[in-house]
């Protein structure tokens, strides 16, 4: 089972007193802390509009956006996040024994994983209160819960109050996810993609020598069709549809 989590405004509700704390206990200097706190203080803003301009007023919370330290320090945080809170007893599902696998992380999307509706909802509860102690609130609409390999049946899974959606296709990371974890819905779409991008070069195709038709060919239409196919179940089936529109494209 999948829970596919997504955090509100994640980079403008991180706690800075928080994360200045998260950063020390990752053994970062004290010398540095000087420096990154330096960037956030009396920081202020207003909003400018057709009506006139407000007044300033003081910014607490988030990270810079635009500034390339603000990624670094907002994975600290998460990171930390995920690392107090995922440690439970049956949390995960089992990875390389004795360890298990609890979640899949890139920025802010997170990915729980769980052998059972019981530890889904033990590790959700877990992340919302964590997330919550450095100011990050998880979206009860964006975040979708998937069952994978089994009948959708059993309890719903809950934060706070609020239900969470299941469903039985989910997008994460621009791969297309099923809950009888087949890869036939992906590779239609990456072909699909790989398609559109083909038809954008038409207007060029025949003014164009072989040698950079196909250089283009494997650089953006190639790419795009076997974007994370190395998550694939592979089989004749899939094969064949990737050799067919590779033949249609040349």
């Amino acid at each position: 089972m999948i829970n596919f989590m997504d955090f509100k405004k994640a980079f403008d509700s991180v706690h800075r007193d928080s994360l200045w704390k998260i950063a020390r206990s990752y053994g970062i200097p004290d010398q540095f802390l000087k420096v990154f706190r330096s960037l956030y203080s009396n920081s202020s803003c207003c909003v400018r509009s057709e009506q006139g301009t407000t007044e300033f007023f003081a910014i607490e919370t988030g990270v810079r956006q635009g500034c390339i330290l603000s990624p670094f320090l907002f994975l600290l945080t998460i990171d930390f996040v995920l690392r107090k809170t995922m440690g439970g007893v049956g949390f995960g599902i089992p990875w390389c024994e004795p360890n298990r696998l609890t979640d899949l992380d890139f920025a802010d999307n997170i990915a729980v994983l769980g052998a059972s509706t019981k530890s889904i909802q033990e590790m959700t509860t877990s992340l919302n209160g964590g997330a919550s102690k450095v100011g990050l609130r998880i979206s009860t609409d964006k975040t979708k819960v998937m069952r994978v390999g089994y009948a959708a049946v059993g309890p719903p899974i809950t934060i706070g109050q609020s239900r969470i959606e299941e469903v039985q296709k989910f997008t994460y990371l621009g791969s297309s996810i099923t809950s009888d974890s087949d890869a036939d819905h992906d590779v239609a779409c990456r072909i699909g993609k790989a398609g559109a991008v083909f038809r954008q070069l038409r207007p060029i195709w025949t003014t164009i020598s072989t040698v950079i038709k196909i250089r283009l060919l494997n650089t953006i239409v190639v790419s795009m069709a076997i974007y994370a196919c190395e998550t694939w179940k592979t089989n004749a089936k899939i094969e064949r549809r990737i050799n067919v529109a590779q033949q249609r494209w040349l």
